[in-house]
């Protein structure tokens, strides 16, 4: 993964093709984080590669226009011209040790000015220093607020073509600075790592902060916190006459990784009603509903939906639990992941991602999700609602396959049955099941007793083969490839916030609250959870 060198007072770690050290007990690198380092790089060198070809093309529509007019490029047309020529600009707004900086300019090709930012000046230190000590690489040390830096960058002529933001925490207070100085077609990366709060833990504070409800007990916390997260941006964008495309937006082990590009497309302002929307769970036997904001009027015009929710579970007959606004378009450009999942064969191209095995399984389980389903079912939750043995996985994917449907799992859970089917075609199956597989006479006025009373209607149970199996379209049945690798190590999980120089007593516990010991993966799973 990494290589570590110590002496008696400084550590140095080697990830990637850069190199950073580090004062023993300074808390600057976080070896969990490689696999966000090694995707975001993979990511980044798939994007200026794709933003070269679109100003490539623009350019040479320009000069076709220009020549069809008998006239000379414009100082602006020429102005775009030469963006690919000089190099994409990237900000890195929270740096800390200057890694993620360095690893950018060595490992992706075509960047120009690249600056490590950080308020810290023990960071920023540690930025100059690991910037000599990688042979004075070309990075610029900045020592400035984030969100300041930003907003000196908000005019066209000065906003950076690649922008990221992770901090320890939530993104939330930089969204609104960042969306302004990303450039027209650019890329926004951004990570947060405060899961219990938009796990439901706190739904007020996540509403003050990305202006949304989160949910305790939901059945898909961690994907209805990407989508939390993405709904905030796009706010944020819409603000500013702008509107974001999410590229790739994925939860990894404790965190939420998002790459989206941001657009000047104002005619595409009035269709972001469309893409969010409230959501309705019962927390009763786990059924959900989805309630857009937005439908489509006429002549291209968006009004607000009418309501196609009713208070109750249609299923069960249980209260709905609301949240949202959520994001409910897609999460991911399929094209894209296809494309980064297809890199990762070339060894000789990609031999500077240590954690490529686990970006890999990560991008291959993505590329097999369905991209236009919000959300999906959570199969254990929804036979503990029936108190009922649990039913193959593949089972439920190749029932669902027979009539027709397309199912797959989530990335952020292997547990999920994520299809366009119809609810009442799931709990038909589920029912089928029961049948094969009694359980005890359910209590009274409960889930299971509601949905059990009824009988299937669009399946029975002798057209069902609970011992099929289900590959999805693409995947090779012979490969042995792990898709949801196990930790590699124990407590792999979030590390302490960055603090410059902590004393020895700080690591005894005699500290504040930001200070005290991480949480370890499967604490901060539970805690969203």
């Amino acid at each position: 993964m990494t290589t570590t060198t110590t002496t008696r007072d400084w550590e140095t770690i080697v990830e990637g093709l850069a190199k950073v050290q580090f004062r023993k007990g300074e808390v600057f690198y976080n070896p969990v984080q490689a696999v966000n380092r090694d995707l975001s790089v993979l990511v980044l060198q798939d994007f200026v590669q794709t933003r070269r070809a679109e100003l490539e093309e623009a350019r040479r529509k320009r000069e076709l226009a220009a020549a069809a007019e008998k006239r000379e490029l414009s100082g602006r047309e020429k102005a775009f011209n030469s963006i690919a020529n000089e190099g994409f600009t990237v900000l890195e707004g929270l740096s800390a040790t200057g890694l993620r900086s360095i690893r950018y300019k060595k490992e992706i090709e075509g960047l120009g000015k690249v600056i490590a930012n950080d308020i810290d000046d023990t960071a920023y230190e540690a930025i100059r220093r690991n910037i000599a000590l990688n042979d004075g690489v070309e990075v610029d040390a900045s020592m400035m607020d984030a969100v300041e830096i930003m907003m000196k960058h908000r005019t066209k002529q000065t906003q950076f073509h690649i922008v990221d933001l992770d901090p320890y925490g939530s993104a939330s207070v930089l969204l609104d600075s960042a969306v302004q100085a990303v450039a027209d077609g650019g890329m926004l990366c951004v990570t947060c790592t405060d899961g219990p709060v938009l796990g439901g833990n706190s739904p007020e504070v996540c509403m003050y902060r990305y202006g949304a409800m989160s949910m305790k007990g939901s059945s898909f916390v961690h994907e209805l916190a990407l989508r939390i997260i993405m709904a905030s941006i796009q706010r944020d964008a819409n603000r500013y006459q702008r509107v974001v495309e999410p590229v790739l937006c994925v939860f990894i082990d404790f965190y939420f990784r998002l790459f989206i590009r941001v657009h000047d497309k104002k005619v595409e302002l009035k269709t972001s009603p469309l893409r969010v929307g409230m959501l309705y769970q019962c927390l009763g036997c786990y059924s959900y509903e989805v309630q857009p904001l937005g439908a489509k009027g006429s002549k291209g015009s968006v009004r607000a939906a009418r309501v196609c929710v009713g208070s109750s579970c249609q299923h069960c007959g249980k209260p709905y639990t609301m949240t949202g606004p959520v994001w409910i378009d897609r999460l991911y450009d399929p094209e894209v992941v296809k494309r980064l999942h297809t890199s990762l064969e070339d060894e000789e191209a990609t031999k500077s991602l240590k954690m490529k095995d686990r970006v890999k399984a990560l991008l291959g389980v993505v590329l097999e999700e369905l991209p236009d389903v919000p959300f999906y079912y959570n199969m254990p939750s929804m036979i503990h609602a029936l108190n009922a043995n649990s039913i193959p996985l593949s089972a439920m994917f190749a029932a669902l396959a027979s009539h027709g449907y397309r199912v797959s799992q989530a990335h952020t859970n292997p547990n999920a049955c994520k299809t366009n089917a119809p609810l009442e075609l799931v709990w038909d199956i589920l029912r089928c099941w029961v049948k094969r597989h009694p359980v005890r006479t359910p209590q009274v006025n409960s889930s299971a007793e509601a949905i059990l009373s009824k009988e299937p209607t669009l399946v029975q149970v002798d057209q069902i083969n609970f011992n099929a199996k289900y590959f999805p379209p693409g995947r090779n049945k012979d490969a042995k490839v792990a898709r949801y690798p196990q930790n590699p190590t124990k407590g792999w999980g979030p590390g302490t916030r960055a603090t410059g120089k902590r004393q020895a007593e700080d690591v005894s516990g005699e500290v504040g609250e930001e200070h005290k010991r991480a949480k370890t993966d499967d604490d901060a799973r539970e805690e969203a959870e």
